[in-house]
This record gives C-alpha cells, structure tokens and sequence, in this order.
C-alpha cells in the first residue's frame, strides 16, 4: 500500500469517527431532554416518525400512558398504577385535559380503594359502604348474570368484571355525570350499583344486574362500536323484558337518528321508555328474521375486526334503516285502544286483531212492580178508567114538538 492509499484510508476513519462522535453527541442531548426512563417505562414515547395521538417526536405518549394506568389498575397493580398517575398528574393541565385527569384520578381512587370481594368471574370495591355481606351479596349477583350471559352471548370474558358499590347519596353522580332518576344502575367500564339495590329486596335487582353485566360484555366483544339501540336491546333481552303488548299513542315512534344517541341524555320518562321499547322491538325483529344466534355472530364478527356496519350487513342483510322501517310498520298495526272518552278511530276494512272489547250493555231498568188489584173486580175484567176525562157536551137542541127524551134504561147501579 502505498502512501497515497494509505492517506486516503486515514481520512476515511476520520470521517466516520467524526460522524460516530456527532451521533453520539446528538444521542447524549436527546437523553438528557428526556426524562428517565424510570420516570415514564418502556414504549411510553411517540415514534420518532410521529405518532397517531398527537404527541411530538420524543415526547411522552400521554395517551399510551393512560392505557398503561388502566390496565395497572385492572389487574390491581397500585405500585404501577400510582407511578404513572404521577406522571399524569405532574404534566396536567399542560399536556393532560383537565376533564381526563379527573376521570382518570376517579379510575385511580378506586382502583387502589380496598378490595372488599372478589370471586372467580368480578372484583367488588366499595364507595362509602360498610359491611363485607354486602360485598358477597354483589358478587353473588354479578356471578349468576356472568354466567348467564356467557350462555345467551357465546361469549366468556377473560378478565374479571369491576363493580363498585355505592352509598345512596353518591350513586347519582357515579358515572361522573349526572343521572335521570329513572336511572336505577349505571356502565361506563365497570358497574356502579347504588347499595340500596344489593341489599334490598327490589324484585327487579337480578333483572338490572343483568341488563348491566349484558352491556359489559357487549362493551368487552365489541370495544364500545356497537350502536347505542342494539346495546340497550341486548340488555333488555338479557334482563327477560318483553315488547310491549301494544304500542300507546302516547309513546312517539323514535327516529333512527335518536336511536343511536345516548338514553340516558333523555329526562323525560316517557319519550325515554319510548327510546327503550323501540331499541328492543328492533333487536326482536332482527332475530325473528334471522334467529337469535345471529346476534352473537355479529358481535363475533366485531371481535374479529370487521366494521360494525359491515357486519350489520352481513349478518342481517339489510341496513338498521330499513330494519327499523320494518319493525314500526308492525308496532303501528298493534296500537293500544284508545282511552275511555276519547272518539275512537274509524276501525279498519281488515280487522287487525287488536280491536277494543265490546261496549258493556247497559243494566235493564227493573220492571214496575204490579198494581194490587181492585176490590170486588175479577182478575180478567177489562181495564177500567177511574178517572174518565169527560167529554164535552153537545149544544142542547130544543125538543121537537111532540117529541121527549126518555132515560136511558138501567141494570141498576155498578159497585166499585
């Protein structure tokens, strides 16, 4: 080699020393910027490409350490959990929406309260209640509704289910909302139940606990796509409720645009009872149509990454649009009598099956009592008019001449 050569090999590595101390350089900086990695954990930082949540190149992946903080809490991890609540908590109002820290500050109270319960199948924790019977009580519910619904949806969860328990006077902000009070349960990732509910003896409380746990199951097949109309269906299936006999004129017919909205936003009880039938008149039409082990191949369907719309299509072959069309037209031929009072609607050529009842006849007037009979008058003597209206009397005429009324012969006097 000779000394050309070997200073052009020399500059080479030069070079490239040059270009590894710049990097290195560039690498230490970026470290320093960054906060440790004890701070924030592993995959806590968007990817130098950017990242779909918004965050900057390098920077804390807020939302990615939210999702960490949620799974911390659901498998009880409080060191975890409370690690990351503080990271949250020292980049807030910054980098954290206010409103999310505060849910999130609510998942973390009670994700770390003390456990009172748990069973094979949900967890229970408490807010303001005492008494570890009514933790089993709670537990007993949800296991019974769990395994029910594993049944009726083809469906078991892998994680256990949170309930949390509530003292009468918070349960109406439970959900971090206010609540209607037709409301009697609420869902929004775990069941809230208001303690009056588990220990009382309300008829109805399996019934709720299942509407419930039917939409956390829905909500763990489907992670939240399914529309609001087939998720309350569902839950009223589950619950054992039953469409309405008839459908009153009082309840408007909702539309599908309504049907996709929130019920609970919906203060008034009627128009909300109306929103509530008509989700499980659609649901029970669909699986008329097509049975009901459609309905849990479509969440399937959903679980597997299909969109919601398409599964819709797929599994029902028709759009909620003309579903819905379809079920009205039935409820609308099955309307309830009108109220007393009120005219009724000219009735129909083809009866409809539905007709009111016939009008009662009125009671018959009683029959006059009979007369007792006259004195001394057989019973077959012809009716006799005591008290004859007189006749008026003719002019009086002069007797002609020679003529002269006689008395008219008599048989003698009558006795009465």
């Amino acid at each position: 080699m000779d000394r050309r050569q070997r200073n052009a090999l020399l500059s080479g590595l030069l070079a490239l020393a040059a270009v590894a101390a710049l990097v290195a350089l560039v690498s230490a900086l970026r470290d320093r910027a960054r906060p440790a990695p004890e701070d924030f954990g592993e995959l806590l930082f968007a990817p130098q490409g950017g990242a779909e949540s918004g965050a900057m190149p390098g920077e804390p992946d807020f939302p990615a350490i939210e999702a960490r903080l949620r799974a911390a809490l659901a498998e009880g991890d409080a060191e975890e959990a409370a690690r990351l609540i503080g990271i949250l908590r020292a980049n807030s109002p910054e980098k954290v929406p206010a409103a999310t820290l505060a849910l999130l500050e609510r998942a973390y109270a009670e994700g770390t309260a003390l456990r009172r319960g748990e069973s094979p199948y949900a967890v229970v924790s408490f807010d303001g209640v005492e008494g570890d019977e009514i933790g089993d009580e709670a537990l007993a519910l949800a296991d019974r509704a769990i395994l029910d619904l594993s049944a009726l949806l083809a469906f078991a969860p892998e994680r256990k289910i949170e309930i949390v328990v509530y003292s009468d006077p918070s349960f109406s902000n439970a959900a971090g909302a206010e609540l209607p009070q037709w409301v009697g349960a609420a869902f929004d990732g775990k069941l809230r139940l208001p303690v009056e509910l588990v220990r009382g003896e309300d008829p109805r409380r399996e019934a709720t606990v299942r509407h419930e746990m039917a939409h956390a199951f829905v909500h763990l097949i489907s992670n939240g796509s399914v529309p609001i109309w087939m998720d309350e269906g569902i839950a009223q299936h589950a619950e054992g409720r039953s469409v309405p006999e008839c459908w009153s004129r009082a309840w408007p017919f909702p539309t599908m645009e309504e049907l996709r909205g929130p019920f609970v936003a919906e203060s008034d009880p009627v128009r909300a009872f109306a929103l509530y039938a008509a989700s499980l008149a659609l649901l029970e039409h669909l699986a008329e149509l097509r049975e009901w082990r459609s309905v849990p191949a479509y969440l399937d369907e959903i679980r597997q990454g299909k969109p919601e719309p398409e599964a819709f299509a797929e599994i029902f072959e028709l759009t909620p649009e003309q579903a819905w069309a379809d079920a009205q037209l039935s409820l609308a031929t099955n309307l309830c009598p009108e109220p007393e009072g009120e005219p009724a609607e000219e009735p129909s050529e083809e009866p409809d099956g539905n007709e009111p009842p016939p009008e009662e006849p009125a009671p018959a007037e009683p029959e006059p009592e009979p007369e007792e009979p006259i004195p001394g008058l057989p019973p077959d003597a012809p009716e006799i008019d005591l008290y004859p209206t007189p006749e008026p009397e003719p002019p009086e005429e002069a007797p002609e001449p020679g003529e002269q009324e006689l008395p008219e012969p008599s048989d003698g006097p009558v006795e009465f």
